[in-house]
């Protein structure tokens, strides 16, 4: 009897024994496995640490050869006579290094021509959708005799989007007016308005617009640029107001079109506008091949005026002249002052200037 319960305590024991190295093994295996998934994902998060380490490398060695030393930033008034630029007024920058290259009087009040579209592009585009259907009315009996025109037809009902098209290829006055009314009776939410008082509004929009540019020296009186005597900017002003016109891709767009079509919804009126500057068309005896958009302008007190950009080489460059003497030089001038730029060999003045003083006004 007393053997067996010896036998007995002895298996209790071995059982115990076996059964303390089977839980330690346990216990082992199980801080093995542990120890062994926490250094994997180490190892992981390591590899992926070192691989966006060495995209970010990637990306910014990318960002370093893309990134040189810009071209075409040098001294302008030494490949440049300001006395042989027609215009009263000139300006160019470079946008991409913003720099100003080149200025004749630049701070000099100006008319502005139908420059001051763009203007009435922006102020519309900050306050209504593209897409924003509008009615053509009465109010384009308001444009000047003589007015350029995209010859609206009153009923027509086209998008602002599509009005842009019309007041900037064309230089339609009549589209500038349908744009400056709708958007006034949809803003002040009075559809009652006026022509004139829309009109008016519009242009408090305009100025409102010009303050927050900073244009200091500028005014605006009609949407359409047609003249009046408060209505003004200087060069540097324009600038400022090309700058920002040209981070609104309906603008560049429309301005950079050679032509447009496009059907009124409401009467089936087919519009075909194309483009009336020249700069942009191979076939012209004023084309420039890197010149991609923007706006002329003509009046007999403005002169020939000019908001332009061009490319070329990863270099934007506008270019702004205001009171050339004729179309001929409006176009030289604006070709110089790029040219002056791009290709310098390839400045050609016209045998006879204009006066080197601006005429001041205002």
């Amino acid at each position: 009897m007393k053997n067996k319960k010896t036998t007995r305590r002895r298996v209790n024991y071995v059982n115990v024994i076996i059964f303390a190295l089977v839980s330690a093994f346990l216990m082992y295996s199980v801080i093995f496995l542990i120890y062994r998934d926490m250094n994997k994902k180490a190892d992981e998060k390591a590899a992926n640490a070192a691989e966006r380490a060495v995209t970010v490398t990637e990306i910014t060695e990318t960002a370093e050869e893309t990134t040189t030393t810009p071209l075409y930033n040098y001294d302008y008034t030494d490949i440049i006579n300001p006395d042989r630029i027609s215009a009263k007024s000139a300006i160019i920058y470079n946008k991409t290094t913003n720099t100003i290259l080149f200025e004749k009087n630049p701070d000099f009040r100006c008319y502005p021509a139908s420059t001051t579209k763009l203007i009435t592009a922006m102020t519309a585009l900050e306050k209504i959708s593209p897409d924003t259907v509008f009615t053509v009315g009465t109010e384009i009996q308001l444009i000047g005799e003589g007015s350029s025109s995209a010859y609206l037809n009153e009923g027509s009902q086209l998008t602002l989007g599509d009005l842009i098209y019309g007041m900037l290829l064309p230089s339609g006055n009549d589209a500038a007016y349908t744009i400056a009314v709708n958007t006034a009776r949809t803003v002040s939410g009075n559809p009652a308005m006026t022509d004139a008082e829309a009109v008016e509004y519009f242009c408090g929009l305009m100025n409102d617009l010009a303050a927050e540019l900073e244009m200091d020296s500028s005014h605006f009186a009609d949407p359409d640029g047609w003249y009046r005597e408060d209505h003004y900017v200087t060069a540097s002003d324009m600038l400022k107001a090309a700058r920002a016109a040209i981070e609104y891709p309906q603008i560049t767009a429309a301005s950079s079109s050679l032509s447009y079509r496009v059907t009124s919804a409401s009467d089936g009126i087919v519009y075909v506008w194309e483009n009336n500057n020249k700069i942009l068309f191979e076939d012209s005896e004023y084309y420039f091949p890197y010149a991609d958009g923007l706006k002329t302008g003509f009046t007999d007190e403005a002169g020939y005026c000019y908001v332009a950009t061009a490319s070329k080489d990863n270099t934007e460059i506008i270019a702004l002249i205001f009171g050339s003497s004729s179309l001929d030089d409006r176009y030289r001038d604006i070709k110089n002052l790029f040219n002056a730029v791009f290709e310098p060999s390839a400045i050609s003045y016209a045998e006879t200037t204009a006066p080197d003083q601006p005429v001041v006004v205002g």
